[in-house]
């Protein structure tokens, strides 16, 4: 949820509806626990952040 709202910009509606949860609240509750989690773990931060090179390393190449 958070990489899609991130690298996509995708709405909170578009995401729910993606993740078939009925409250766009839910994402949004989602998306700042991982962000305070981020914050907190450098380890994660930096997993995310390798996540978030590898995604757009792919989307170069299509």
């Amino acid at each position: 949820m958070h990489l899609a709202r991130t690298l996509r910009g995708d709405s909170l509606q578009r995401i729910a509806a993606g993740f078939e949860i009925d409250k766009y609240s839910t994402v949004a509750s989602a998306i700042s626990r991982i962000k305070m989690r981020i914050e907190a773990d450098k380890d994660l931060a930096d997993r995310v952040v390798n996540i978030k090179r590898e995604i757009e390393k792919r989307q170069r190449k299509i």
